[in-house]
């Protein structure tokens, strides 16, 4: 039996549509096109750091 595959949670770079995209964890380096306008971009392939607060 195969484990589940992760989700990534990525909001569309397009500023018109900023709409949260979810994809597989397979998707990292890969192109996708957001559903809603259509704007191809690339996941990346690691995940962001975030950044430390209140500075």
């Amino acid at each position: 039996m195969s484990t589940p595959a992760k989700n990534i949670r990525i909001m569309c770079p397009n500023l018109k549509c900023r709409s949260i995209l979810v994809v597989p964890e397979t998707a990292r380096g890969k192109n996708v096109k957001c559903s809603n306008c259509a704007t191809l971009f690339k996941i990346p392939v690691t995940a962001p750091t975030p950044s430390p607060a209140g500075r």
